[in-house]
Parts: C-alpha cells; sequence; structure tokens
C-alpha cells in the first residue's frame, strides 16, 4: 500500500472515532428532561416529609391521648364508685383527675389539626404525583434513547478501532511515529492534501522539491505548519 493512502486511510479512520467521542461528549452534555422537574420533584419531597413527620408524631400523640384516657377513666372510677371513704385521697384523685381531662383537652385539639393537616398533605401528594408520573415517564424514555445513540456510537467506536492495527501495519515506524506525534500537536489533524501546490490546512505554497518527494510517496512535512503532506493517489497517475 502507498504511504500516501496509508496516511490517508489512518487519518480518515482517527477522524471519525473523534467525531464519535465528540458526538457522545455533546450527548452526555446536553441538557435532559429532568432538569424542568427538579422544582416540582422537590416540593413532592417536602410534602412528603412534613406529611411523615406528622404521621409520626400524630401517632405518639394518639398514644399519649390514649393512655390518659386510660388513667382518666381510671381516677374517675375510683372517684365515684363509692370505694374509697378517706376524704384526703378523694380530693387528691379529684385534683389528679382534673388534671389529667386538661392535659387532654389541648392534646385532642392538636391531633384534629394535625389530621386535617395529614389530609391535605396525602391530596396534594396525591396530585404532585399524577402530575410528575407522565414526566417522569418521559423523562426516562429520553434517557434511554440517549443511551442507546451513546451505545450505538461506542459500538461504532470499537469497530473503527478495531480495524486500526491492520492499517497502522501498512506504515513506516518512522511515519508512525510523526503521525501520532502530530495527531496530539495538530488537534488531531495530523495529514493535510496537496492542493493546487499548497498545504490544504494552512495554505502555504509547498515549494518544488517538496512537491516531487510527495509525489515519489515520501515522507513530507509541509514547511509552515509541519503537517505530514500527502496526495489522493488519483492525483499520481
Amino acid at each position: 500500500m502507498f504511504l500516501s493512502s496509508a496516511l490517508t486511510l489512518v487519518q480518515d479512520l482517527d477522524t471519525k472515532i473523534a467525531k464519535l467521542g465528540r458526538e457522545i461528549a455533546a450527548i452526555k452534555a446536553s441538557p435532559t428532561k429532568w432538569e424542568p422537574l427538579k422544582k416540582l420533584q422537590q416540593a413532592k419531597a417536602a410534602a412528603e416529609q412534613k406529611l411523615a413527620q406528622l404521621q409520626q408524631e400524630t401517632e405518639q400523640l394518639s398514644a399519649q391521648e390514649e393512655k390518659l384516657h386510660i388513667k382518666a377513666k381510671k381516677l374517675h372510677d375510683k372517684l365515684y364508685s363509692g370505694t374509697t371513704c378517706n376524704i384526703k385521697e378523694l380530693k387528691d384523685t379529684e385534683k389528679e383527675l382534673q388534671e389529667t381531662e386538661l392535659k387532654l383537652a389541648p392534646l385532642a385539639e392538636i391531633i384534629l389539626v394535625n389530621l386535617e393537616e395529614i389530609d391535605h398533605l396525602q391530596t396534594l401528594t396525591a396530585k404532585q404525583s399524577q402530575e410528575l408520573e407522565p414526566q417522569e415517564r418521559d423523562a426516562r424514555q429520553y434517557d434511554t434513547h440517549l443511551q442507546r445513540k451513546i451505545e450505538k456510537c461506542q459500538a461504532q467506536i470499537v469497530s473503527l478501532q478495531a480495524k486500526r492495527p491492520q492499517l497502522l501495519a501498512n506504515l513506516p515506524k518512522d511515519a508512525l511515529y510523526a503521525y501520532n506525534n502530530l495527531y496530539k500537536s495538530k488537534g488531531g489533524l495530523a495529514v493535510s492534501f496537496l492542493e493546487n501546490r499548497a498545504c490544504k490546512v494552512c495554505r502555504a505554497r509547498v515549494p518544488e522539491p517538496k512537491i516531487n518527494e510527495v509525489f515519489q510517496d515520501r515522507l513530507t512535512f509541509c514547511e509552515s505548519c509541519g503537517r505530514i503532506l500527502t496526495i489522493r493517489r488519483a492525483e499520481a497517475k
């Protein structure tokens, strides 16, 4: 294989690989459909957290209320059953019953307010879930679509990379060394075609002796930009 043909094929291959890599990076950097949902998701999460806290608090208050009801009933029974005759003990029992009943009244009010707030939050979170569900489904489907595009690009890169060793085998060591260094230092464009007696990349005129070297399929560099000069083989005929 001609040196010019081998260099052109390697450059074309690496250009395709680099382009696919940029496509993958662009896909990964592209905005997703999750961003517009963040505020609603955060609001729903906050409402769910508050709901859970209220439910836990209400359960604790209800348990406390139940204990106070049981205590009040026992005190009431003791006070009015007629089994206690000691005046002081009856007065103490009556006082304790009053104190217990005083604790029960505000507790019941708090529980009632909590239950109303729980009902409101349950309605709110149900509405938020209903609103979010189709949008989240759409966002997941879009993520899947993007992932498939990435996987397709990755599969193409693997396929192209598999061809690279065979193409590199056609390059002499000095040409391969020069190509690899220039590919890194010249932004992925190590090879330039000779076009109208000038370097196609930097447009600098190429001296006649160097043009002859290129047509003789020798490793030749542009004196201006330093890239490897080559030709399309049809031009050499």
